[in-house]
């Protein structure tokens, strides 16, 4: 019976795994954030939620959403996905009939109109099973590090090179009882083999895809590693020779200058931290970078900055990049409830609420994943 229960748990497990070429994405952030009216008025809020079905409430469960006027409205209902707004705006009373927790029906995930993906992507297409590590890996990070005409980065190489080789490394060797070393990847921009190239300017306005990740954001990706191209040789990280660089070789996180959506919904611009592949990948120094490469592939994306209100900008915690190369590199799925009738698997896994883990002595959430 037991023989028997664990061969079912490990096929459920396989089934989680067989998506190829889909984004996978982190929960909302639980802290407090805020929203403000044009008048000025600040409202404090929560982002519920993943990229592919969020919302925003304030802090007494009533969802809002921005009027093209610039002003926040109460959610009365969703037809679809589209939210259908009160006349009452967000800084007023609600009215005793509105509802909280108002959302699209559970059987509805929000279809991405940049992305080609029209299911959510636990349904979008099956086909062969990720590749994971096992046993005692060893594995390179390479962060690039884009900013745009419009948006210059805020911190620097230096900053996340620690954040990589400290912090970030820390984590998964510990998580992993020491079977896990990630190492930065040798380049030589800047301060060489640190793991970090940039910032490197895209020569473009940022596109700010916020909650709606797309064909943008792979343009995004397709554009830095390209750009980081001169100061590495990515063909020197295709350890078995296959003419893919896949993520279990090199781990391909990108950093947007701007913000993090799924921190918060008032900053602009920003993207929504993601892990996914580029559907026309770039070859660059003899291999092909970015590739879905049956499911080996990919890479991360995240914003630099973390900003709740008008004083808590902050550099990007690592907790939501864990999370997001535990899809990358380890092949872990989401473990997370984004209608938030359950916990999901709860603060004790990274895949879950964990992702954005805070202790006592932590200033700001995803530092304690």
């Amino acid at each position: 019976m037991v023989k028997k229960f664990i061969i079912y748990c490990l096929s459920l497990s396989v089934l989680s795994l067989w998506v190829s070429g889909v984004s996978f994405a982190v929960p909302a952030s639980p802290q407090t954030s805020e929203i403000v009216q044009p008048d000025g008025t600040v409202i404090k809020v929560k982002v519920k939620g993943d990229e592919w079905n969020h919302r925003i409430e304030t802090v007494d469960g009533y969802v809002v959403e921005k009027a093209k006027n610039g002003r926040w409205h109460y959610v009365s209902r969703y037809e679809g996905d589209t939210p259908i707004l009160s006349d009452t705006l967000a800084n007023e009373l609600p009215k005793p009939d509105f509802q909280r927790h108002v959302r699209p029906s559970p059987n509805f995930r929000k279809a991405n109109p940049n992305s080609g993906l029209t299911q959510s992507p636990a349904v979008n297409a099956l086909s062969t099973p990720l590749a994971a590590p096992f046993g005692t890996f060893n594995g390179k990070i390479l962060f690039i590090l884009a900013e745009f005409t419009d948006r210059a980065g805020t911190y620097s190489e230096t900053s996340f090179a620690s954040l990589l080789s400290n912090r970030i490394n820390d984590y998964f060797n510990k998580a992993s009882y020491g079977k896990v070393n990630l190492q930065p990847a040798n380049e030589s921009f800047g301060t060489s083999n640190n793991g970090v190239i940039g910032w490197v300017n895209l020569g473009y306005a940022h596109p700010d895809t916020g909650g709606n990740i797309g064909n943008q954001n792979q343009k995004i990706t397709k554009d830095a590693v390209t750009a980081a191209d001169p100061y590495i040789n990515y063909a020197s990280f295709d350890i078995n020779g296959d003419g893919y660089v896949d993520t279990n070789e090199l781990a391909i996180v990108v950093i947007v200058a701007g913000y993090e959506r799924s921190y918060s919904a008032n900053y602009t611009p920003s993207v929504w931290g993601h892990k996914w592949s580029i559907t026309s990948p770039p070859k660059l120094d003899g291999v092909i970078v970015g590739a879905d490469h049956n499911g080996a592939g990919g890479y991360a994306q995240f914003g630099e900055i973390h900003r709740g209100s008008s004083s808590d900008a902050h550099q990007a915690t690592m907790g939501i990049m864990v999370h997001e190369m535990g899809h990358l590199i380890f092949a872990l799925p989401d473990l997370y409830d984004t209608d938030y009738s359950s916990e999901g698997i709860g603060y004790f896994s990274v895949m879950a609420a964990g992702s954005w883990g805070k202790s006592a002595s932590n200033s700001y959430w995803g530092e304690s994943p």
